[in-house]
C-alpha cells in the first residue's frame, strides 16, 4: 500500500523510488519564498541576523573557508549587533580559529607570511606602548575595543593573504568586492529616496532627519559618513572599470558600466571634495601609467567618455535628487594659508593635542572633551596616528604604505589589457593606493570599525596580489628554462 502511495507520488523518481531530496528542495524553495516575503513586509532584525549567522556557520563548516570569507565580504559593511560587540569582531575571529585548526590536521595549506609582516608587528607595539598614557574609566574600554578592531581588521589582512594563492582565487574575491560595492550602492539609493528612514529597524537606518523641504542632503551611507562613503567609492571605481575593461562578456561589460555609472553619481551625492580630487589625480595617473595600452585615439575616448559620466552625474545629482551635487561645494573651496577652510579648527587642535604625548601618544581611544576643551576628530589619517599612537605609530604607517607601495609599483611594466589578471590588478591596486594616500590628508579612517576592514582589505588586496605576480613569473621562468641534465 505504502509503495502504492509512493507510486502516484509527484516527487516519484523514475526509478520507483521516493525522491525525497526533491520534496525537501520544494519545502525549503516553499519556505524561504514565504520568509522573504514576510520579511519584505515587515523586517524583522533577529530572523535577518539569525539568516545571517545560519548561512555562515554552514559556509564555515560543510565548505571551503574561502566560501566564508567571501561571504563575509559581503555583510561587513552591514554588521549587526551583538552581547560580545558587532558581528564583524566574532566572524573574523571564528573564521580564524577554524582554518588554524584545520591547518593543525594538515587538511590545509600551512600559513604564510606577508612582505610587511615585521611592520604589522611594530603597529602592533605602538598600539601597547600608547596605553600608558591612556586616562582609565571609559576611556580604556574604548582603547581596548578599538584595538581589538584594529587585531580583527590584521587578521583579516592575513586571511586575504593566505587564502588569495591564485590567479582564480583573486578573480572570485575581486568580484565579491564589486558586488559588495553594489550593496552599499543600493543602500545609498534607498537613503537618497527614502531620507530619515528605517530600512530595517534596528539594524539598517540613516541618520538624516526628515523636514518639510529636504535639500542639499549629502548622503552618508552604511558607515553614517560621508567623507568615508566618498573615499569608498572613490576606491572602488578603479576596481569597477578594471573589471569592466577585462570583462570579456558583453552582459558582464554592461553591468559594469552601469555599476561605475551609478557610484560615480553616489560619489557626486556625498558632495565631498577631498575624494573627488583624490580620484582625479589617481586618474591622471592610472592614464600615465597604462601609457602602453593607449593610442591617441583611444586616451581621447577614454577621457570624453569619462568626463561625460561626471558631467551627466553631477547634473542628474544635483537637480533631480535631494543631494546639492559636488561642483558648487567644489568650487567654493577656500584656504586659510595652506589649510582648507573646512579643516581650520581640526589640523591645529589635532597637533596641539598630539604635542601632549609626542611619542606613544594618548592611546586608541578618541576623547571629544577635556575639562573646558572640546576635541574634534582630526580629519587627516596621520594626525590620527599621531594622537592615538604618536610618532612610534605614525612610523609604523606610513613604512606599511611605503612596503605596499614599493610592492604594487614592482609590475608598473605590466599592462592593462595583456598582462595576466594579478599583473594587471596590481596596477589598480597601486592607484588605489596613490588615492588612499592622498584623501588621508583630509579623513582618517580609524574613526570608523568597518571602513578600516575595508582599507586593510585593500591592503590585503595588494600583498596577495603581489605574492600570486611573483609565483606566475617564478613559475613562468621556470618553464622558459631549459631542463638540467645529468
Amino acid at each position: 500500500m505504502l509503495q502504492g502511495i509512493c507510486m502516484r507520488s509527484s516527487f516519484m523518481s523514475k526509478t520507483g523510488q521516493f525522491a525525497l531530496s526533491k520534496g525537501l528542495a520544494v519545502a525549503a524553495v516553499a519556505l524561504l519564498a514565504a520568509a522573504v516575503g514576510f520579511q519584505v513586509y515587515d523586517p524583522s532584525k533577529r530572523f535577518i541576523e539569525a539568516v545571517v549567522g545560519v548561512i555562515f556557520i554552514a559556509l564555515i563548516s560543510r565548505f571551503s573557508l574561502v566560501s566564508s570569507l567571501l561571504f563575509f565580504m559581503l555583510m561587513y559593511i552591514f554588521p549587526f549587533a551583538l552581547k560580545v560587540g558587532s558581528s564583524n569582531v566574532v566572524f573574523i575571529p571564528l573564521i580564524l580559529i577554524i582554518w588554524l585548526i584545520r591547518v593543525s590536521v594538515r587538511n590545509v595549506a600551512r600559513p604564510i607570511g606577508s612582505l610587511a609582516d615585521w611592520i604589522v608587528v611594530l603597529m602592533a607595539i605602538s598600539y601597547i606602548l600608547s596605553f600608558y598614557n591612556n586616562p582609565g574609566g571609559a576611556m580604556l574600554v574604548f582603547a581596548l575595543q578599538n584595538s581589538f578592531a584594529f587585531l580583527v581588521a590584521v587578521g583579516l589582512f592575513y586571511l586575504i593573504v593566505n587564502f588569495v594563492r591564485d590567479a582564480k582565487t583573486l578573480q572570485r574575491i575581486v568580484t565579491f568586492q564589486v558586488m559588495s560595492c553594489l550593496f552599499v550602492a543600493i543602500f545609498c539609493i534607498l537613503e537618497l529616496l527614502f531620507p530619515g528612514r528605517a530600512i530595517i529597524p534596528g539594524w539598517l537606518h540613516t541618520f538624516h532627519r526628515e523636514t518639510l523641504v529636504m535639500e542639499n542632503v549629502r548622503i552618508q551611507g552604511p558607515f553614517h559618513d560621508f567623507e568615508l562613503l566618498a573615499e569608498f567609492f572613490a576606491l572602488n571605481i578603479p576596481i569597477i572599470l578594471f573589471m569592466f575593461v577585462r570583462s570579456r562578456r558583453m552582459l558582464h561589460r554592461f553591468g559594469y558600466f552601469g555599476l561605475v555609472l551609478l557610484v560615480i553619481g553616489l560619489l557626486m551625492a556625498t558632495s565631498t571634495r577631498g575624494a573627488f580630487i583624490s580620484l582625479f589625480i589617481g586618474a591622471l595617473y592610472m592614464l600615465w601609467i597604462i601609457r602602453r595600452d593607449l593610442n591617441i585615439v583611444r586616451l581621447v575616448y577614454i577621457i570624453a567618455v569619462v568626463a561625460a559620466m561626471f558631467a551627466v552625474t553631477e547634473v542628474f545629482v544635483s537637480k533631480y535628487t535631494i543631494s546639492g551635487g559636488m561642483m558648487k561645494r567644489l568650487l567654493g573651496t577656500k584656504f586659510v594659508g595652506y589649510i582648507p577652510d573646512t579643516r581650520t579648527r581640526a589640523w591645529p587642535k589635532a597637533v596641539e593635542r598630539w604635542k601632549q604625548h609626542p611619542i606613544i601618544g594618548h592611546s586608541p581611544s578618541w576623547d571629544y572633551s577635556q575639562k573646558l576643551e572640546k576635541w574634534n576628530w582630526p580629519h587627516n589619517g596621520y594626525l590620527f596616528y599621531m594622537n592615538i599612537t604618536g610618532l612610534v605609530g605614525l612610523a609604523a604607517f606610513l613604512l606599511l604604505l611605503y612596503k605596499l607601495m614599493r610592492a604594487s609599483i614592482a609590475v608598473k611594466s605590466s599592462t592593462m589589457f595583456d598582462s595576466s589578471f594579478p599583473r594587471a590588478f596590481m596596477l589598480i591596486l597601486h592607484v588605489d593606493l596613490v588615492i588612499f594616500a592622498i584623501d588621508e590628508l583630509k579623513i582618517d579612517y580609524l574613526r570608523n570599525q568597518e571602513y578600516t576592514l575595508f582599507v586593510w582589505l585593500i591592503f590585503g588586496f595588494i600583498a596577495a596580489t603581489y605574492s600570486v605576480a611573483l609565483n606566475e613569473e617564478r613559475t613562468s621562468e621556470a618553464a622558459e628554462r631549459p631542463e638540467e641534465r645529468t
